[in-house]
């Protein structure tokens, strides 16, 4: 459709008597006017749509333009500003108002009728008719979009290589589960039977249904099924195979295999296609396809929940290696290790990450390739972060350890949380670091910042375990403990509290404190000790609160006073009088941040009757009983109070 000619045709001022009816009709919204037009040659349908309200005030131009073809139609929009800008939306949501076709109206009815003429339908009202031939234009519309989008798609998987011959034999005898079928026979000592993976008649001894053995012929792992009890059995796996499909990109084909035994040919069907793409600065493009009904989409397969197993939407498979390396040859990802990391794990994985971050981490095949690939599976998976000197081609300098722990490192199958505990202990200069990583492996101690650090700057790794283990023995044993100490790591908590408590009651870190003969009974020495002078210095500071408002607690008026608390036991036992939770806000008036004050009646000053909390010379809660609010009589007192005495101070 021309814009440029259209727009000749925008904005026509309405015709409309001064005195009109329409104008004082409430009920109606816009005003529509409908004339038929030849624009760049083509008969057009032009729609003048009006504010009913603004023609009344004076504005007699349209807000919206409509330019309606058989085939297709564009809206011309005029914005506040007196700008226009062009909308593609249907007649029925030129506005957000979910009833706006009812609150049009046509100015008369020959333009309703230039309507059904213009679509030769007589069928239905003008509005009715408009909105129904754009909604089978719409359609048309979606309709030429996805055949686009089908045509993009099957170009896009024109490149993709025929599937290797020899995927289903691999997944047949390698990644389906193997079995041996038996007839159970009481009273055998061998039983006869078949071993799914080659087929081949074996007999095996220490039969039982479900248990587990080796065939004797292919050396694959067997599980026992009697065939007068196994019923239906049917398996299911996922597999990814990789293919060149260009020189700068691959595509990771994602299948699945389902395996009746009733009937041993394996159905294998292609889920999903992604299909990665290195771009010329270096940046990479992931495009994700899925097969539904023999139909290529783009995206990533649809699940009802993410919380639930969808086995069609599952991307994690074994990796096919019989086409590696070839496949990966004059590629980025030529020396990609993915033969190396995949046979490390044994298990399904998902294959794209790996390649990503391939490009992304140069440094993961140097990973890889000298054994650390738990290491690179937290760094591509569970986005973990690890401070790695990416400039380093050493090992060593790589993972920022020494040279002489590399081997240590790759024994323990180390992952990227163990090796940031390790480098901490590295750049201590810990000689026994080994050993203490070992040791806190074996007992499954987290938290190091808190539980083995401190001990680090004070005494030897050593001397640390040495002394842990022995009081593990002791405490663990011990049953007037009930359930305070099951393992090692509960020691070591209750060590890191001890020598916490230490530094804070600032002891003198000599042996005998540092390593006391019963942990236990040090510990709750200290605490108690601690807790002594956190209550003596809170009531210190609960007194100088108490002091710098007492003068001006001292007021009597129609039968109350204001008293202040002697104690912060006196404030405790106010809130279990009342039962309220004033009794929790010792602290807070021990720290100024507020004031307890008491409100009692001067007959009765000893009894409980209301509470009031003081914050900025000012009364911000007044309880009684049960927490409820001050009464009339009680609040006329306290606006009183704070004014002639909280205010006035």
């Amino acid at each position: 459709m021309n814009k440029a000619e259209c727009r000749k045709y925008a904005g026509e001022p309405l015709r409309i008597r001064a005195n009109s009816d329409l104008l004082c009709a409430d009920q109606i919204e816009w005003l529509t006017t409908a004339r038929v037009r030849v624009i760049d040659h083509r008969r057009t349908l032009v729609l003048q749509v009006y504010s009913r309200a603004g023609a009344a005030q004076g504005d007699l131009l349209p807000k919206w333009t409509v330019f309606q073809q058989k085939d297709d139609y564009l809206t011309l929009e005029r914005r506040e500003d007196g700008t226009a800008s062009w909308r593609t939306a249907c007649f029925e949501r030129l506005s957000p108002d979910w009833n706006f076709v009812s609150r049009c109206a046509f100015l008369t009815q020959s333009d309703r009728k230039c309507i059904s003429r213009f679509f030769h339908d007589d069928t239905q009202d003008g509005f009715g008719c408009l909105t129904a031939h754009q909604k089978l234009i719409q359609e048309d519309r979606q309709k030429a979009r996805q055949r686009k989008e089908r045509r993009r798609i099957n170009a896009r998987m024109q490149s993709v290589p025929p599937v290797p011959r020899g995927l289903k034999r691999w997944l047949y005898r390698k990644i389906m589960p193997a079995y041996f079928f038996y007839d159970a026979v009481k009273g055998r000592k061998t039983v006869p039977g078949v071993c799914s993976a080659c087929g081949r008649e074996i007999s095996l001894s220490g039969v039982r249904y479900n248990g587990n053995a080796l065939c004797p012929s292919c050396g694959r792992e067997l599980i026992m099924k009697s065939r007068g009890r196994m019923g239906k059995l049917t398996d299911q796996e996922t597999c990814q195979v990789i293919q060149r499909t260009a020189p700068d990109e691959v595509v990771v084909r994602v299948f699945k295999a389902t395996l009746h035994h009733a009937d041993p040919e394996l159905d294998l069907w292609e889920a999903a296609r992604q299909f990665i793409r290195q771009k010329p600065g270096g940046s990479l493009e992931v495009d994700h396809y899925y097969s539904s009904f023999g139909v290529w989409k783009a995206g990533t397969r649809p699940v009802f929940s993410h919380w639930q197993y969808n086995f069609a939407a599952d991307v994690c498979g074994y990796v096919y290696p019989g086409n590696l390396p070839d496949a990966l040859r004059d590629t980025p990802w030529q020396y990609c290790p993915v033969t190396q990391f995949c046979g490390y794990f044994q298990e399904p994985i998902e294959l794209r990450p790996l390649l990503t971050s391939y490009i992304t981490q140069p440094k993961i095949e140097h990973l890889i390739k000298v054994g650390f690939c738990d290491l690179v599976s937290d760094l591509i998976y569970r986005h973990q972060t690890v401070r790695l000197d990416q400039e380093q081609n050493r090992t060593h300098r790589l993972l920022r350890v020494g040279a002489e722990d590399v081997p240590f490192l790759r024994d323990m199958h180390i992952g990227a949380s163990g090796l940031a505990d390790f480098q901490t202990y590295y750049s201590m200069g810990l000689k026994d670091r080994q050993a203490l990583f070992l040791w806190q492996t074996r007992h499954d101690i987290h938290y190091i910042e808190r539980n083995i650090l401190p001990f680090m700057e004070v005494t030897t790794p050593h001397r640390f375990m040495r002394y842990v283990d022995g009081q593990t023995r002791r405490l663990t044993t011990r049953t007037d403990l009930g359930r305070r100490y099951q393992n090692t790591y509960d020691v070591v908590r209750e060590y890191a509290d001890y020598l916490d408590l230490c530094r804070k009651l600032e002891f003198p870190l000599s042996d005998s404190v540092l390593f006391p003969r019963d942990l236990q009974k040090a510990h709750d020495r200290a605490a108690t000790q601690w807790k002594q002078e956190l209550d003596a210095k809170m009531r210190r500071d609960f007194h100088a609160a108490m002091e710098s408002i007492r003068l001006h607690a001292d007021f009597e008026l129609d039968g109350m006073v204001v008293l202040c608390p002697q104690s912060p036991e006196d404030i405790i036992q106010e809130g279990q009088a009342l039962h309220h939770c004033v009794g929790t806000y010792v602290d807070r008036v021990a720290k100024q941040e507020c004031v307890i004050l008491f409100l009692r009646r001067a007959a009765e000053a000893d009894k409980p009757f209301y509470t009031l909390e003081i914050r900025n010379r000012k009364v911000v809660q007044a309880r009684s009983a049960n927490n409820r609010p001050a009464t009339p009589e009680v609040q006329r007192f306290l606006d009183q109070w704070e004014r002639e005495v909280l205010q006035a101070a």
